[in-house]
């Protein structure tokens, strides 16, 4: 009677134990994958910056196209022969040199890449769908730095390959539950922790099939 009791006891302890080691151990790896997706949305956020560079660069674009036309029609209409007469006209106007201002967020952007590229080399990132998203980020941020002068055909490439790094982002993120019961059913502290559970259960069948 009393090994029984004894014998429950120690089942009951060693059951509580066991479920405690493996509620504490899928905390830890949800965790792990947590950092690791919130580090990747994290560096998705800075790249979200050097879109927005781009989009007021293309922005400056279709303004500069539109003012050309307002001033060579202007041109036509007063008879200007050339853009300086134009300019010599309307010299009360603050006029601001294009190229200025897309040197200005070709520098913005620049730093921004070299920050992202930095923040990079330091992750501890180890989901390869992530770690492929983050390296392509890096081809991504490394082409964008490369390019010596901002275009319209180089905005919209890069625009279409910004949104096609946060989709797949969302598609990590939407396969988290399914990523994350792989990392927990492959973590060797779970196989040995689910095993002696499967040895217990079996053992305690068996013992009571035979009247031990």
């Amino acid at each position: 009677m009393i090994f029984n009791v004894l014998w429950t006891i120690l089942l009951g302890v060693i059951g509580g134990i066991v479920s405690s080691l493996i509620v504490s151990r899928v905390f830890v790896i949800q965790g792990e994958y947590q950092q690791q997706l919130t580090f990747v949305a994290h560096i998705l956020k800075k790249v979200n910056y050097i879109s927005a560079y781009l989009q007021s660069a293309k922005a400056i674009f279709e303004v500069s196209y539109d003012q050309n036309l307002e001033i060579k029609r202007e041109m036509q209409e007063k008879g200007y022969r050339t853009e300086m007469e134009y300019y010599a006209v309307h010299r009360d106007k603050d006029w601001i040199k294009k190229s200025d201002v897309l040197d200005l967020f070709k520098k913005e952007i620049d730093n921004t890449a070299k920050t992202i590229n930095s923040e990079m080399a330091d992750s501890h990132v180890e989901d390869k769908t992530m770690i492929k998203l983050l390296h392509d980020i890096m081809e991504y941020t490394h082409e964008v730095s490369s390019v010596k002068e901002l275009s319209f055909k180089s905005i919209e490439s890069f625009t279409k390959t910004e949104q096609s790094l946060h989709e797949r982002y969302d598609k990590c993120v939407k396969a988290s539950g399914k990523t994350l019961c792989g990392l927990i059913v492959k973590d060797k502290l779970m196989i040995i922790l689910f095993s002696l559970i499967v040895i217990l259960l079996i053992g305690t069948i068996v013992t009571g099939l035979l009247k031990i």
